[in-house]
């Protein structure tokens, strides 16, 4: 199967524990506080006050946006925690890891805007609201399917319940309503996965970076298996990453160490950025995820390591 995979391992290993290491700490500190605010937590005021925004299906909506927050980042994890095996695995994958990560970085970056830390009690409610529209109106299209086959009337209950819902939040103020043939929102749309995980990277203070519409783009090449992502993991000319320049008869897939060790980077990353917003939201002065970056950084921003092109290069 591969050209080297001592090699391989010996690189990737490394940088998987580091991310498998932020993982522990991160759960076992929901598992013991799961979101419990400190005494002088930033969301306390919010907290306060959240019955004057309550709606239908979220009575208590800054203590469900956190919840929502934190489940987005568990999902993360557990993505993040799936690329780790794969990669370490005998025989290792050599393309899924892309696939996760899309899914663990999609999901922390949701997670961060729902938890950032700087946002009004308002808009909380309203990225919320927006939360649960959007999961309502997918029910509610299946709903809508479901009827047609089987001769039911599901779907009315479910669009009055979403309809309740925006209108409440109209009702607090939170937005006018908004309407796509896929979606209803309240003040602005929801954000789209390049748009959320351009705001993770903090991209809206650089108008002019592309790095989160490049990497979202890059990596739903490979959720979508389409030809980009293919010839990416393509051995051609014996460099991996290398386009084809002609005709393809016949070539293995393959994945190197570098690629592989970018992939946990950026999943380390990811976490790194929504787990700390919301420990700054509930006030945490969480010194095991500060060792715990201390010790895993160190490892996870060293890329490479090879001695040549085809040390640590797994092939299929």
């Amino acid at each position: 199967m591969s050209h080297d995979p001592a090699g391989f391992d010996a690189l990737v290993r490394p940088h998987a524990d580091a991310v498998l290491d932020l993982i522990g700490v991160h759960e076992d500190a929901l598992e013991r506080r799961w979101v419990t605010p400190s005494a002088d937590a930033p969301v306390l005021g919010q907290i306060a006050e959240q019955r004057r925004f309550a709606m239908p299906g979220a009575s208590t909506p800054i203590d469900q946006a956190i919840t929502l927050g934190v489940q987005y980042t568990i999902a993360g994890c557990d993505h993040a925690r799936s690329i780790c095996t794969l990669v370490t695995a005998e025989p290792a994958v050599i393309y899924s890891d892309k696939i996760l990560l899309r899914s663990a970085v999609e999901a922390m970056a949701r997670g961060a805007w729902l938890l950032a830390p700087t946002i009004p009690a308002g808009e909380r409610c309203r990225r919320l609201a927006n939360e649960l529209l959007h999961a309502r109106t997918r029910t509610l299209s299946a709903a809508k399917r479901v009827d047609r086959d089987e001769g039911t009337d599901r779907a009315a209950e479910l669009g009055q319940r979403r309809d309740e819902l925006a209108a409440a939040a109209i009702a607090h103020g939170l937005g006018e309503i908004g309407r796509s043939r896929y979606d209803v929102w309240v003040g602005k749309p929801r954000p789209t996965a390049t748009k959320v995980i351009a705001q993770l990277l903090d991209e809206d203070k650089d108008p002019e970076s592309d790095l989160g519409p490049t990497l979202q783009g890059f990596y739903s090449e490979f959720v979508h298996s389409n030809i980009g992502a293919l010839h990416y993991q393509l051995v051609t000319d014996d460099l991996p990453g290398t386009p084809p320049t002609g005709d393809i008869i016949s070539a293995p897939l393959a994945s190197s160490a570098h690629d592989v060790q970018m992939t946990l980077q950026f999943a380390a990353t990811a976490l790194l950025i929504a787990a700390t917003e919301m420990r700054t939201l509930l006030g945490w002065r969480d010194v095991e995820w500060a060792d715990a970056i201390r010790r895993s950084w160190p490892v996870l921003r060293k890329i490479g390591g090879g001695e040549s092109e085809s040390t640590g290069r797994l092939t299929q």
